[in-house]
C-alpha cells in the first residue's frame, strides 16, 4: 500500500532519534484528525496570508525524534462477507486509507481518487477490507452498504447564522414592534415619494377619489341608484395604477364579466317565474342555479388565471341580481341598471385617469427588468470574492423577472421602442451570461501573491536547507499531491501571464456591459435609469466594443503562449492549484463569449434606423398560453403569487420532464431518425403529442375524469358550500327582511374576494384581514359623522383613509387585506350617505362590517381545514420532486453525454433541451427558497419551525444541480468516452457493471430519500454507499488501462509529431482544438476539463452524502430493528 509502514530499518531509526545519513524523514501525524478538512482539487487555493498553513523547517542536518507507526490490525470477515465470493484480483480496501497507486503515465482514472479519499475517510475504513475476494452478481445490481456517518454538520455560512430562531421568530417586545413599526412605514414613504410606484398610488387615488366624488353628488339626486357604492368596487377590481394595454384589456373583461353574470341572474331568475311565488321549489331552483355558476366560475377560476377580472365581475353581478332583491317574482331593467350603470361608470373613470394621467405604455417594465439584469450581472463580474449563495440566487432571480417582463410585453398592448424578438434575444443572451458567470469561481487564486520559494527565519535570515513539512494535511492526501517546489514555477508563470490580461478583461467586460445598459436605456427612452450603476462608463457602446475586443484578443495571445511553455506540466491531474487557475480562465473567456453576442445585439439595435422611436405592438402571445396567465398587477392583487409562481414552475418543469421522458423511449433512438421535437415545442404540447401516439375515445374520458379530481375542482366545492350557506338566509320567510335590509350579502361578495385557488390563508391573514376590514368600516362611519354627511368633509376623510389603503392593496405584499379595507369602507361611508345615516351610522357601520368580516372568516376557515395550502408541506414535496427532478437529470446526462451509443453523440436540441431544463430548475430553486419565506408566516401548534435544514438541503441540491452542469459542460470538450473502453474489449463486460453500480447507487439514494421527504417516513440507516461504488469504479478503469498501457505508449511514439504526452483518444473532433493542428491547446484544455469532469463526479457523491444526512435530519432514521437471537 502506498501508506503503508515504511522499512524497518527506517523506523526503527526514526524511534531511536537518528535519521540515516542522507536521508529524511516527515513528520506524520494520525490519520484520523477531527479538525482536519480534507482538501479538494477543485477548490485547491494557495494559503492566505491571515490564515496560514503550518508549515515546519528542518536543516537537514537535524534528525528528527518520531515514534514508530502502529501497525493497523485488520478485522475478522463475517459470514456475509465471505458468501458467495470468489478470488478477486482488486486489491482489499484496507483502512489505512491510501491513495490508489497510478502509474505516472495513467492518471485518469485516479483523477478523483484525491477527492474521494476524503468521502472514505467519514466512515469506519475497516468495512472496505474485501480479503481479495469478489461477489458475483450475474448483471445483478451489487449495492454496498456501510455504517453511514455522524450527524449533520452545523451550516456555518452567512445565510444559516441569519436562520437562528430569535430572526425567524423574533419577540414581540415593545422595541421589536416599534422598529418594525418604523421599517414599515418608511418603507411606505420611500416607495410613494421616490419610486415610480408612486405614481401608481396616485393614479389609483385620484380614479377613487373622482368616483367617490360621484357617488356622492349622486346620492342626492338618485342618479347612479341606491347602490352607487358598485362604482367604488368596480374602481378598485380595475383600479388605474397599470399599464395602458392591461388597463384596456381590465376594462373589457370587466364589462364582459359582468354582463354574463347579469344574463344567467336573468336567466335564472326567468326560470324561476314559471313556479308560483310561494312555492318554495323557487327559492331552491334559483339556489341550485347559483351554486352550480359560481362552481363554474371557480373552475375556470382556478385554470384560465387570465379570466380572473371577467370571473370576479360575473361572480359580483349574479351574487347582487340573485340575492338583492330575492322576493322578485322576475326580473326587470331596473334592477339591472342599479348594477350596470354603476359598474360602467368606474371602468370609465379608471381608462380615463389611466390614459390623460402619467400614461404608462409597458416599455418601462421591460426596461428596468433589462437593467436590473445587466446590474446583477456586473455585480457578478466583481472578482475574487467569496462565493455566495445568495449571488446565485440574484442571478437567477433577475432572469426570472425578466422572462415575466418579456412575457407580459407580449401578452398586451405595448407602446416600446424594444421589438419582441429583441427582447427575446437579449434575455436568451443575458441568460447565456450569467450562467457562464456563475461557472466562474469568484474565490480564485489567480490574483494572488504566489508564496515564497525560500523562507525565511524570524530574524530574517533566509533557510538554505529546509523541508517544507505540511502537519494539517492527512498522509493520504500529502502522498496524492506533488510537491509544492514543482508545482510553484509554473503557478507563477501562469500568474504572470494570465493576471494582467484577465483583470484588464473583467474591467472591460463591466465597462462593456454598463456601455450596453447605457446605450439600451436610451433607446428605450428611460436614460435615467442607469444613474444608479455604481459602474461608470465614460465611452460610448462602439469605443467600449473597441477596446473590448482588443482586449479579447490579447487574452487569447497569452493563453496561447503558454501551451508550449517548457515549465507547465505534461499532465495536470496531480497540479489541482494549476488546474484551478485554467478553470477560472476558461469560464470566463466563455463569459466575455456571450458578453460579446449581447454587445453585437445592442450594435445592431443602436444602427436602425429609428431605434428610439416608439412602437405600437400588438399581443403576440400564443392564445393557448395565454389563458393560463395574467399581467403584473393583476397577479399582484389577486394575492397568492408566490404559491402561483410556484405550481405554474413545477408545472413548466413537469411538462418538460414529461416531455423528456417521451423523447427517451426506445424507439426514438433510431439513429437514422430526427429530433422528434424542437425546444420551443416543450410547452406546447403535452408528453402525448411528444410521441405521437393516437389515444382512443375512453382514454379522453379517462384523462377528463381524472382532470376534474384536480385542485380546481376542490377549489369549486369549497366555494360553492361556502356561497351556498351564506346566501342561504336570503331564501328564508323568516331571515329574509333583516339579510335584505342590512345587506348582509356582502358577506357573500366577502367570501367570493377572499378565496384563493391556492392559498386560502391561516389564522394570521385571518385577523389581519378581519382587522382591516373593521377599521374600514369604523373609519367610513366616522367619515359620515363627522360632518354629518357633509360631502367635502367626507372626500377628504375618504382621501386620508384611502391613500394607505390603497398602498396596501396595491403595491404591498399583502393586497388583500387592503382590499377588505377599502372594500368596506366604501361600503359603509356610501351606504350611510345614501340612506342619509338611516337608522344610524353605527347600525350601518357595525351590520356591513360584520357581514364583510363573516365572508372572510368563512373562507378563511374553509381553505384552512377543507384541502388547505400547507407551505411547510408543499416545501418538503417541492425538495422530494426536485430530487427525483435530479436523479432524471442525471441518468439522461449520463446516458446521452457520457456513456452514449456509438455515433449518437448529443445533438443541438439535447444541448437546447438541457439548457431548457436547467434554466427551469434553477428557477424552480428561486420558487422554493420562496415557499420558505410563506412558512414564517404559519402557526405551528407544536412549536416554530426551523427552516434551516430546508434551506441546507436546497442549496446542496443546487451545488449537486452545478455539479451536473459541469459534467454536462465539460463532456462536451474532454469526451469522456475515451475512457470507455470498446465493447471488443475484454475489459469492458467488467466495466459495465461497475459504471452500473456506480450510477444506480447514487439513483437508488435520491429515490430512497425523495420517498421518505414525500410522505414524511424516516429514512433506513443504511444506504448503497456511492463513493465506494465510485472507488471500485475507478479503480477498475485503473487496473484495465494498466493492461493496456504498453499499446497506448506505443502509439504515442508513432504520434509524436502531435507533441509531447499526447493522447490519441484526445484528437477526436468536438473539442478545443480539434485536428486542426492546434492539438497542444485542445490537449490542455482536454487535460484540464477531464479533471473537472471527473472532481463534479465525485463531488456529487459528496452532495449525496450530504443530502443523506441533512434529509435523516428532516425525516429521522429508521431505527435497525435487529431480532434477539
Amino acid at each position: 500500500m502506498a501508506e503503508e509502514d515504511g522499512p524497518e530499518a527506517a523506523a526503527a531509526t526514526a524511534a531511536d532519534g537518528k535519521a540515516p545519513e542522507g536521508e529524511t524523514t516527515a513528520l506524520e501525524t494520525p490519520r484520523h484528525r477531527p479538525d482536519i478538512t480534507p482538501i479538494h482539487p477543485e477548490s485547491q487555493t494557495p494559503v492566505s496570508a491571515a490564515e496560514p498553513r503550518r508549515r515546519l523547517t528542518f536543516p537537514k542536518d537535524v534528525p528528527l525524534n518520531l515514534p514508530p507507526r502502529p501497525q493497523r490490525l485488520p478485522g475478522v470477515p463475517t459470514i456475509a462477507q465471505l458468501r458467495s465470493h470468489t478470488q478477486s484480483p482488486f486489491r482489499s480496501y484496507m483502512s489505512s486509507g491510501a491513495v490508489t497507486p497510478t502509474s505516472r503515465l495513467s492518471h485518469k482514472p485516479s483523477v478523483s481518487s484525491i477527492n474521494l479519499q476524503h468521502l472514505l475517510e467519514k466512515l469506519e475504513m475497516d468495512q472496505y477490507d474485501t480479503y481479495g475476494v469478489e461477489e458475483l452478481r450475474d448483471g445483478f445490481f451489487d449495492a454496498s452498504f456501510f455504517r453511514p456517518a455522524g450527524n449533520a454538520t452545523t451550516a456555518t455560512t452567512a445565510v444559516y447564522k441569519a436562520l437562528n430562531s430569535s430572526e425567524i421568530y423574533p419577540s414581540f417586545s415593545f422595541y421589536g414592534l416599534a422598529y418594525h413599526f418604523y421599517a414599515v412605514n418608511m418603507d411606505f414613504l420611500w416607495q410613494v415619494f421616490r419610486t415610480h410606484y408612486g405614481i401608481k398610488l396616485f393614479k389609483s387615488l385620484l380614479a377613487y377619489t373622482i368616483c367617490f366624488i360621484v357617488c356622492l353628488v349622486s346620492g342626492r339626486q338618485s342618479w347612479l341608484g341606491k347602490h352607487n357604492y358598485f362604482a367604488a368596487i368596480s374602481v378598485l377590481l380595475n383600479h388605474p395604477g397599470r399599464t395602458f394595454g392591461a388597463q384596456i384589456d381590465g376594462t373589457f373583461l370587466c364589462i364582459l364579466g359582468a354582463a354574463v353574470g347579469l344574463g344567467w341572474g336573468c336567466l335564472s331568475l326567468k326560470f324561476a317565474s314559471f313556479i308560483p311565488h310561494q312555492d318554495a321549489r323557487r327559492e331552491a331552483l334559483v339556489e341550485i342555479l347559483l351554486v352550480i355558476f359560481v362552481g363554474t366560475l371557480a373552475w375556470f377560476r382556478s385554470t384560465l388565471i387570465r379570466l380572473y377580472q371577467a370571473l370576479m365581475s360575473a361572480g359580483i353581478a349574479v351574487f347582487f341580481l340573485c340575492l338583492v332583491e330575492p322576493s322578485l317574482s322576475r326580473w326587470d331593467y331596473e334592477t339591472v341598471r342599479e348594477f350596470a350603470f354603476p359598474w360602467l361608470v368606474g371602468q370609465a373613470i379608471c381608462l380615463l385617469v389611466n390614459i390623460i394621467v402619467f400614461p404608462g405604455a409597458g416599455g418601462r417594465e421591460v426596461a428596468t427588468a433589462l437593467h436590473d439584469a445587466l446590474l446583477a450581472a456586473m455585480d457578478g463580474l466583481v472578482i475574487p470574492r467569496p462565493d455566495s449563495p445568495a449571488d446565485r440566487l440574484d442571478l437567477n432571480m433577475r432572469l426570472v423577472n425578466l422572462s415575466e417582463a418579456y412575457r407580459d410585453m407580449r401578452s398586451e398592448i405595448t407602446l416600446s421602442s424594444f421589438l419582441p424578438d429583441d427582447i427575446c434575444y437579449l434575455r436568451n443572451t443575458l441568460q447565456s451570461v450569467m450562467k457562464d458567470l456563475i461557472a466562474v469561481d469568484t474565490s480564485t487564486t489567480l490574483f494572488e501573491e504566489p508564496p515564497p520559494s525560500v523562507p525565511s527565519t524570524a530574524s530574517g535570515e533566509e533557510v538554505q536547507n529546509f523541508i517544507p513539512i505540511d502537519i494539517d494535511t492527512p498522509a493520504a492526501e500529502r502522498g496524492a499531491f506533488i510537491d509544492l517546489e514543482d508545482t510553484l514555477p509554473a503557478l507563477t508563470l501562469v500568474r504572470g501571464v494570465l493576471a494582467p490580461v484577465a483583470r484588464e478583461l473583467i474591467d472591460t467586460m463591466l465597462q462593456m456591459l454598463s456601455a450596453c445598459d447605457i446605450e439600451l436605456m436610451a433607446i428605450a427612452g428611460y436614460p435615467q435609469l442607469p444613474a444608479k450603476n455604481k459602474i461608470t462608463c465614460n465611452v460610448g457602446v462602439v469605443e467600449a466594443y473597441a477596446e473590448f475586443k482588443d482586449i479579447m484578443d490579447a487574452f487569447d495571445i497569452a493563453d496561447e503562449s503558454l501551451i508550449d511553455h517548457p515549465l507547465l506540466p505534461n499532465s495536470f491531474s496531480k497540479h489541482p492549484e494549476l488546474v484551478s487557475l485554467f478553470l477560472f480562465a476558461h469560464p470566463l473567456r466563455q463569459a466575455a463569449n456571450s458578453v460579446d453576442v449581447l454587445a453585437q445585439r445592442v450594435l445592431a439595435m443602436r444602427a436602425r434606423p429609428n431605434a428610439r422611436k416608439k412602437k405600437l405592438l400588438w399581443p403576440s402571445y400564443p392564445w393557448k398560453k395565454a389563458f393560463y396567465r395574467s399581467n403584473t398587477q393583476v397577479r399582484h392583487d389577486r394575492g397568492g403569487v408566490t404559491a402561483g409562481y410556484y405550481f405554474r414552475s413545477k408545472k413548466e418543469l413537469d411538462a418538460i420532464m414529461g416531455a423528456g421522458a417521451v423523447v427517451s423511449e426506445p424507439h426514438q433512438f433510431d439513429k437514422t431518425r430526427k429530433s422528434t421535437s424542437a425546444v420551443s415545442d416543450i410547452f406546447n404540447s403535452d408528453a402525448a403529442s411528444f410521441s405521437g401516439e393516437s389515444h382512443t375515445k375512453r382514454y379522453h374520458v379517462w384523462r377528463a375524469i381524472h382532470r376534474m379530481q384536480g385542485f380546481e375542482t376542490r377549489f369549486a366545492i369549497k366555494l360553492a358550500v361556502v356561497i351556498s350557506f351564506l346566501s342561504f338566509p336570503a331564501w328564508l320567510n323568516r331571515s329574509t327582511g333583516w339579510y335584505k335590509e342590512n345587506e348582509s350579502w356582502w358577506a357573500v361578495i366577502g367570501a367570493w374576494f377572499m378565496f384563493h385557488p391556492r392559498v386560502g390563508g391561516n389564522a394570521e391573514d385571518m385577523a389581519a384581514r378581519s382587522i382591516a376590514a373593521v377599521l374600514g368600516s369604523v373609519w367610513g362611519g366616522v367619515t359620515y359623522a363627522a360632518g354629518n354627511g357633509n360631502p367635502y368633509v367626507m372626500t377628504v376623510m375618504a382621501a386620508l383613509f384611502m391613500f394607505p389603503a390603497l398602498f396596501r392593496y396595491t403595491q404591498s405584499e399583502h393586497p388583500r387585506s387592503g382590499l377588505m379595507a377599502c372594500m368596506s369602507f366604501s361600503v359603509v361611508s356610501l351606504s350611510a350617505y345614501t340612506h342619509h345615516g338611516y337608522p344610524n351610522v353605527a347600525h350601518i357601520a357595525w351590520t356591513r362590517g360584520l357581514a364583510i368580516m363573516v365572508g372572510i372568516c368563512a373562507a378563511v376557515l374553509v381553505n384552512w381545514t377543507l384541502w388547505p395550502f400547507v407551505a411547510r408541506h408543499e416545501l418538503r414535496k417541492s425538495i422530494s420532486t426536485m430530487m427525483l427532478t435530479l436523479a432524471v437529470t442525471y441518468s439522461g446526462i449520463v446516458a446521452k453525454y457520457i456513456y452514449h451509443e456509438e455515433d449518437m453523440e448529443p445533438t443541438r436540441e439535447d444541448i437546447e433541451r438541457s439548457q431548457v431544463l436547467e434554466a427551469k430548475l434553477r428557477e424552480g430553486f428561486v420558487r422554493m427558497r420562496e415557499l420558505i419565506e410563506m412558512t414564517r408566516h404559519e402557526i405551528r401548534l407544536r412549536g416554530p419551525f426551523d427552516p434551516t435544514p430546508y434551506y441546507r438541503l436546497i442549496e446542496t441540491l443546487e451545488r449537486f444541480l452545478e455539479h451536473l452542469v459541469q459534467v454536462r459542460q465539460s463532456s462536451l470538450i474532454f469526451q469522456p468516452s475515451a475512457l470507455i473502453p470498446s465493447p471488443d474489449d475484454d475489459n469492458a463486460k467488467d466495466i459495465l457493471s461497475f459504471r452500473r453500480d456506480a450510477v444506480a447507487s447514487i439513483l437508488m439514494n435520491l429515490y430512497t430519500m425523495a420517498a421518505g421527504l414525500r410522505v414524511k417516513k424516516p429514512i433506513p440507516k443504511y444506504l448503497p454507499s456511492a463513493a465506494v461504488a465510485r472507488k471500485m469504479l475507478l479503480d477498475k478503469m485503473e487496473e484495465a488501462e494498466l493492461d493496456t498501457e504498453e499499446e497506448r505508449v506505443a502509439s504515442r511514439r508513432r504520434r509524436r509529431g502531435a507533441g509531447p504526452g499526447y493522447h490519441p483518444d484526445h484528437g477526436r473532433g468536438g473539442g478545443v482544438g480539434g485536428g486542426d493542428g492546434s492539438g497542444e491547446l485542445y490537449k490542455r484544455w482536454a487535460d484540464v476539463y477531464q479533471f473537472a469532469y471527473s472532481s463534479a463526479l465525485t463531488d456529487i457523491v459528496g452532495e449525496l452524502e450530504e443530502l443523506e444526512r441533512l434529509t435523516k435530519e428532516v425525516c429521522g432514521e429508521m431505527p435497525l430493528d435487529v431480532p434477539n437471537l
